[in-house]
């Protein structure tokens, strides 16, 4: 019973009846090049005197025909300079910056070279522009092709997480955790479990451990050179269905998310997104709710919220084919601090928006962005680095499009 919910879970996204129309929301056709509309809650519109704080939003980059179906996860590397992103077609794909390609091939080549093998040749395009496709732009962050892409899975993939070394966890519904690094093409290590495996995340300080969320309700912390279970728990109640999990405070406590809206702690900040169209901001010091957001449509979709580098800004998906973004904190004098409803939405998809997530070094991003603008643009924009922020999306058809935020003092516009 409960593997058929989960199925009907992922399955609805599919039949999601939500759409765009809201008549009580004002829309704004922001700029035609970039096919972005934004939308705002009138109450949003009525506190911010000065406009709309992020009406300067831009797409930069659009990456199609790789996927086929939905992203259900997407999730950067700690430096920033790689994206994995991986769903319904059963294979993870490495993008890369541009900037950082070769960075990333001479470690590939060392491996191989170490190794005694012959390298592997990935699935990249080149930065010579030859096969460049008609109208394509190639001044986007990422190499169009993927840096690598990796089969083995046999069902779809739900998560995916990062060490700071550069190896990957993916999970899937096969009911398995693999074992990856940037630097190799073959599964280094494969973990059985019983059934599927919602959610994954290493261990913060020390990579030879991560935790896996199952729908059998078990919390397990995994010994990678060991390849076995050091640790595990499981939840208690009639539902035990795990669909998040976590690390906080650099690993001493886990936090453990269920298919029933509870959250299990095994103090800092935590974002919490739910099936009722709400996110919440828990206080750990305390377990104190701190604010709810509101504004997004989540009812059947494991569609996770993201939380800014600086903690300034929360990032949604939504089954009405927006991305959502709300201030985490606001001055505005009527404002209720435990409920924030002053949201802005962004319409650049034509499907379900599956996943959005933060770079989690923007200025990475933005300095190789730098270098194909007008000097006197590139200037202006050195000048203001630190105001950038990038958000990526992914949709149920599995487009993946990359977006530039400046906050307000003056947008610089990029071409």
């Amino acid at each position: 019973m409960e593997v058929s919910k989960f199925r009907t879970l992922v399955d609805n996204v599919t039949h999601s009846r939500h759409g765009d129309e809201d008549n009580s929301e004002e829309e704004i056709i922001s700029d035609q090049r970039s096919s972005v509309k934004i939308k705002s809650s009138s109450k949003l519109k009525s506190a911010e005197k000065g406009g709309n704080e992020f009406e300067n939003i831009r797409v930069i980059q659009e990456l199609s025909g790789e996927h086929t179906g939905a992203i259900w996860t997407m999730k950067f590397s700690t430096c920033g300079r790689l994206l994995a992103t991986a769903g319904q077609d059963h294979d993870l794909r490495i993008w890369v910056l541009r900037d950082a390609y070769k960075y990333f091939d001479d470690m590939r080549q060392r491996f191989n070279a170490e190794s005694g093998k012959t390298s592997p040749q990935p699935d990249v395009s080149t930065t010579d522009g030859d096969d460049k496709e008609e109208g394509e732009d190639d001044k986007g962050p990422f190499l169009r092709k993927p840096f690598c892409t990796y089969q083995g899975h046999t069902a779809e993939l739900l998560d995916v997480s990062w060490s700071k070394n550069y190896f990957i966890l993916s999970s899937s519904m096969d009911k398995t955790v693999r074992l990856w690094h940037i630097s190799r093409k073959e599964c280094l290590c494969c973990f059985q479990h019983i059934d599927f495996v919602t959610a994954i995340v290493f261990h913060p300080k020390d990579d030879r451990y991560f935790l896996s969320g199952s729908l059998d309700g078990k919390l397990r912390l995994w010994n990678i050179p060991d390849k076995k279970v050091t640790l595990w728990n499981e939840l208690d109640g009639q539902t035990k269905l795990i669909t998040a999990v976590n690390f906080c405070q650099n690993g001493k406590i886990a936090v453990v998310g269920s298919y029933d809206g509870r959250c299990i702690f095994y103090y800092t900040d935590i974002l919490v997104t739910s099936n009722d169209s709400r996110i919440r901001l828990y206080d750990l010091r305390d377990l104190c709710l701190t604010c709810k957001y509101k504004g997004y449509v989540n009812l059947s979709s494991q569609i996770k919220a993201s939380l800014s580098h600086d903690g300034k800004y929360i990032l949604s998906g939504s089954e009405n084919q927006f991305i959502y973004l709300w201030k985490t904190s606001h001055d505005y004098a009527k404002f209720r601090r435990d409920r924030n409803d002053y949201w802005t939405a962004i319409k650049a998809h034509n499907a379900v928006v599956t996943s959005a997530v933060f770079a989690p070094n923007p200025s990475t991003i933005v300095k190789q962005l730098i270098r194909d603008q007008e000097e006197d643009v590139a200037a202006a924009m050195k000048e203001d680095i630190n105001k950038y922020y990038v958000m990526v999306s992914g949709d149920f058809n599995g487009v993946i499009k990359v977006f530039l935020h400046k906050t307000k003092t003056g947008a610089t516009n990029i071409s």
